[in-house]
């Protein structure tokens, strides 16, 4: 799996901005 997906960079975005 890239980290340089943009999908996968938002959904981190989500995560940590939640967590």
């Amino acid at each position: 799996m890239l980290g340089k997906n943009p999908v996968m960079a938002q959904l981190r975005s989500s995560l940590r901005s939640v967590w």
